[in-house]
């Protein structure tokens, strides 16, 4: 039986103050991120503040343990809650951090990077200070082609047109928030002039000559939103081609932060990989 009065150690209430606090502050920053009441830098602001605190909670809970262990002190209850809750905070931003350290420091990807597809709405909708749209420099290709060799360009048996309307689809069924749009059309050979002829006795006109047509690209600029936190991300979809095959570009950029983790190279080649399994199927 412990004889005086109880001695708790601050640290271990300050542990579990902070750590609980942490909690409502990322995910309230994380709400407000999505809604759009902390967009831009705000929200990403918030979150790393609910991190600091969370990861000074659990230093502060390891300390205390340490100090109760050795000096049989109270307060275990309060640091054991806080360093785990605090714990339970920084797992996501603990993986987050790994995909930072494994993967290449890139904040955009392109299956085109010589000439990749071009923003032009969602080029002023950008915030200040956004990352830069510019196409990738040699050693940023260089990344992308040793990291993300399957964002490559997509070519498909289907018109412009119908590789336009499918691509549309499937960014509606996404969810994005499409900002702009322009439907693809196929090239065409010109056709000679045709002189009026006679076919079992009716006459047919004169077919004057048609010019060729050019492929005019089609192009889908969105905003997609990534899963948990909710960062805004551009997109625009390319298409181009003939009446018999299309080529599909796609390139994703991050807004802000020097770092995408993967996001763009997953969202660009999970869109591709549907849109070839729906062409097959077509």
């Amino acid at each position: 039986m412990r004889l005086g009065p109880s001695r708790m150690t601050r640290l271990a209430v300050w542990s579990r103050r902070l750590g609980t606090f942490a909690v409502p502050v990322v995910v309230l920053g994380t709400i407000a991120h999505r809604l759009g009441a902390a967009d831009g830098f705000a929200g990403p602001a918030v979150l790393a503040v609910g991190a600091a605190f969370a990861a000074l909670g659990l230093i502060l809970g390891v300390i205390a343990l340490l100090r109760i262990w050795y000096e049989g002190l109270d307060g275990a209850r309060a640091a054991l809650v806080g360093s785990a809750v605090a714990l339970l905070v920084l797992v996501p931003f603990a993986v987050l951090l790994g995909s930072a350290l494994t993967l290449p420091p890139l904040t955009q990807v392109s299956t085109d990077v010589v000439d990749p597809p071009a923003f032009r709405s969602l080029a002023s909708e950008r915030p200040r200070g956004a990352n830069p749209i510019d196409r990738l420099d040699p050693e940023q290709a260089r990344l992308q082609a040793e990291y993300y060799p399957t964002v490559v360009s997509l070519r498909v048996e289907m018109s412009a047109p119908e590789a336009y309307a499918l691509a549309l689809e499937l960014v509606e069924a996404r969810g994005w928030r499409i900002v702009d749009r322009l439907p693809a059309q196929a090239a065409e050979a010109a056709r000679p002039a045709r002189p009026a002829t006679i076919v079992r006795g009716q006459r047919q006109p004169a077919q004057p000559a048609v010019p060729a047509r050019a492929e005019s690209p089609g192009r889908i600029e969105a905003v997609a939103r990534t899963r948990v936190f909710g960062f805004r991300d551009d997109v625009v979809i390319r298409i181009v081609g003939s009446n018999t095959e299309s080529r599909i570009d796609m390139r994703s950029a991050s807004r802000i932060g020097w770092h995408d983790l993967g996001t763009n190279a997953r969202r660009v080649v999970d869109f591709l990989t549907e849109f070839r399994d729906k062409a097959a199927e077509r």
